[in-house]
Protein backbone atom coordinates (compact mmCIF):
# COMPACT_ATOMS: atom_id res chain seq x y z
CA UNK A 1 0.00 0.00 0.00
CA UNK A 2 2.52 2.34 1.07
CA UNK A 3 4.81 1.76 -2.29
CA UNK A 4 1.76 2.57 -4.30
CA UNK A 5 0.67 5.70 -2.64
CA UNK A 6 4.26 6.38 -3.08
CA UNK A 7 4.52 5.74 -7.13
CA UNK A 8 1.30 7.68 -7.64
CA UNK A 9 2.01 10.89 -5.59
CA UNK A 10 5.38 10.52 -7.32
CA UNK A 11 3.22 10.29 -10.57
CA UNK A 12 1.17 13.20 -9.54
CA UNK A 13 4.03 15.57 -8.18
CA UNK A 14 5.76 15.72 -11.78
CA UNK A 15 2.27 16.07 -13.55
CA UNK A 16 2.12 18.99 -11.20
CA UNK A 17 5.55 19.91 -11.76
CA UNK A 18 5.23 19.92 -15.33
CA UNK A 19 1.94 21.66 -15.10
CA UNK A 20 3.65 24.56 -13.41
CA UNK A 21 6.85 25.01 -15.28
CA UNK A 22 5.10 25.14 -18.78
CA UNK A 23 2.69 27.50 -17.55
Amino acid sequence: MSSFFQEYGSEMISKSIEHIYIS
